[in-house]
Formats: C-alpha cells, structure tokens, sequence
C-alpha cells in the first residue's frame, strides 16, 4: 500500500466514525460539529485525487488549496485534528526524499547554518520592531551541546527538528532545555501543571521577541515564499493548538499581531505593537468582570 492509499484509508476510516458518532449524536449540540467534522474529511479525500507525487512543492500547493476552503473558524477542534493527520502524512510522504538521506556533516553543517541564518532574521525583525538588543542575544542557547546535537541528528531542512524528535521519542530534551531558558516561548509561562496547567500572562517584551521569533522562522523555512498572508493562516492553525496553554490576553495580542501584519503588509513597531498588548489585555480583563 502506497502512502497516498495509507492516508485515504485513514480518512475513509475517520468519516466512517463520525458518521457513527452522528448517529448516536441526532440532535444535541453536537451534531454541527461532527457534520463540520465530516464536510471537511469528505473535502479532504476528494482533494487526494489531484495530489501529485512528482515534487513537495506541487503536493503543498494542494494542500494550501485546501487549508483555504476548509471552515477554519467554524470547526476548530476539526481542523486540528486533520492538520495532524496532513503533517504526518508529509513527514510520512517526505521519508525517502534526499533530505533524510542526508550524510552526518550535512546535517551538521546545514543545522548550524539553519540556526545562524534564524538568528539573522530575528535580529532584522527586531531592529524593524524597535528591540535590537533582545534581538542580538536571541537563542544562544540553540549551540549548547543538548540542544544543538540532538537537533542535528533530527535536521530535515525543510521545518524544525524538535517536533521530529519528538515523533521518534515522544519527547525532545532539547525542547526541554531550550524552552527553560529562554522565556520568548508561551511555554516558558505555564504553571501547576499538576492541576491541568495554568498559562501565566507574558510580559510584553518577551511577546515582541516571540513575535520575531516566529516571523523568523517562516521566512528561515520559507525564503522567498514567506509572506503576512500565510503567517496569519499559520497562526489560525496555531491557535487552535494553544487555548489550553496561552494565556487568553496573550492570544487576544497575536490576533490582533497577525492581523495587522496581514492587513497592512508590514511589521507594526513597538509603539503598535504595545498597543494592541494594552487592548488585548484589557479586553480580557473585561471579559473576566
């Protein structure tokens, strides 16, 4: 079984299930989310009939088509659990590309470029922004020895080792180190995990270094493709990812981020960029009297 048919098997599998699951639901609240569940899965299979094998480009821009007609907003929970589903069919589809047959020193030297030229982008973003000097020392944790040799070992060149690692393992240590020390990540903010976990609000200069931190890393992976437009449907699919473990005012602030970039076609400096910190705060907090 090809890799094409492993994922329409999985999919036919999928719609087959919550077609069961409408069945049992009928008429409770439920039942719009499932329908939405299974418009999209439906959607989905018939795209796989115009995907081709021939390059990663030709099968992104399908995939792309698709992200576009999918009702992001109105299905949430749905579309994370089908963009799951379309990543691990890429890191499945990408396998035997050349990139995974990469020698050890290509993957050294290609992961510390990597890691370079990021660092070089998030400095330009910064000094755009207005923070140069929080730019400059940006991730210099990436070269200790548990985070920069794991991530050569799990180098694609295509996206970010950790969550490959974490698909081998289960767990990444250079994650765990990484996110430690550098409080840029919504990661870094999250407390009492015993009881579930409660993400703790950011301060604004590290959300403005975790803003050129993400910039970054698209237009790193991206180059010449990287555009406002597309960060803002990443972040869409971003967010669904995060309602448990970003603070609300913190995602209030990316919403408002995203959007602007994607309206305007342009970074907001420091002086917007606080202002729609102050209004995604304020707004939450008045959601919360």
């Amino acid at each position: 079984m090809t890799i094409k048919e492993q994922f329409i098997f999985e999919i036919k599998g999928r719609i087959a299930l919550q077609k069961d699951l409408l069945k049992r639901a009928k008429d409770s609240a439920d039942s719009a989310r499932i329908e939405g569940s299974i418009d999209a899965l439906q959607g989905l299979l018939n795209s796989m009939d115009t995907f081709s094998k021939k390059s990663d480009k030709s099968l992104e821009k399908e995939m792309d088509r698709f992200f576009e007609e999918m009702p992001i907003q109105e299905h949430e929970n749905i579309f994370e659990d089908t963009y799951q589903m379309i990543a691990r069919h890429f890191y499945e589809f990408g396998k035997n590309s050349k990139v995974n047959n990469m020698k050890y020193y290509q993957k050294f030297f290609g992961h510390l470029w990597m890691v370079i030229k990021h660092k070089a982008w998030v400095f330009y973003f910064a000094c755009k922004i207005g923070i140069p000097v929080r730019g400059f020392f940006h991730d210099f944790s990436k070269f200790s020895p548990i985070e920069f040799f794991e991530s050569v070992r799990y180098y694609t060149g295509i996206s970010s080792p950790i969550p490959e690692c974490k698909k081998d393992k289960g767990y990444s240590l250079a994650w765990q180190h990484h996110k430690g020390r550098n409080p840029h990540h919504y990661e870094y903010w999250m407390d009492n995990f015993d009881n579930g976990g409660t993400p703790i609000r950011i301060p604004f200069k590290y959300v403005v270094e975790m803003t050129c931190d993400w910039l970054a890393a698209g237009k790193s992976y991206q180059g010449k493709n990287f555009n406002f437009a597309d960060e803002l449907k990443w972040w869409k699919v971003k967010r669904t990812l995060v309602q448990k473990s970003m603070h609300p005012a913190i995602i209030l602030f990316f919403d408002g981020v995203f959007d602007c970039m994607a309206r305007e076609n342009k970074i907001p400096n420091k002086k917007e960029l606080r202002y729609i910190y102050n209004q995604a705060v304020i707004t939450f907090k008045r959601s919360q009297s």
